[in-house]
């Protein structure tokens, strides 16, 4: 019955084929995690998510399994499965139908040199002091694991 519900669920969430549970969870983690920031911050955020999808098996070969990594995306840590309200929170930012074009489309940006992690630029933590920072966009940081 939970299943039917859920599938029942995502189902009117999904606007059209491109416009999937997927592309709306993504989207607002962009949203929540760099929308203040502009189109750029928005970008390189974009750019982490896809990098650690196509280029480290470490990570899941989905988008929806990257952005719900536990602890790896701050927007989403108090959500846990309960996505629907990250998602109606973006959705209401004038930035989240470019953003989630963006995902849809993608783009051939790559401002943060192949990321796959970040954080905010004041953050020091005990990952952070381990490697180099690659890049700065507006307000992140931006390193690469390998």
């Amino acid at each position: 019955m939970k299943k039917i519900i859920l599938t029942l669920f995502l189902s009117a969430i999904c606007l059209t084929a491109e416009d999937t549970f997927e592309t709306q969870l993504v989207a607002a983690v962009i949203i929540l995690e760099a929308g203040g920031e502009g189109m750029e911050g928005c970008e390189a955020i974009w750019e982490v998510i896809h990098n650690r999808k196509k280029t480290n098996p470490r990570w899941p070969n989905s988008y929806l399994g990257v952005v719900t990594e536990p602890w790896q995306f701050t927007c989403l840590n108090a959500y846990k499965n309960r996505y629907h309200i990250p998602i109606a929170k973006a959705k209401k930012h004038p930035l989240y139908k470019p953003v989630r074009d963006m995902i849809i489309y993608l783009p051939k940006t790559n401002h943060t040199k192949n990321a796959n992690h970040y954080c905010t630029l004041p953050t020091e933590n005990y990952w952070t002091r381990k490697f180099e920072v690659i890049a700065t966009v507006k307000n992140h940081k931006f390193y690469k694991f390998n």
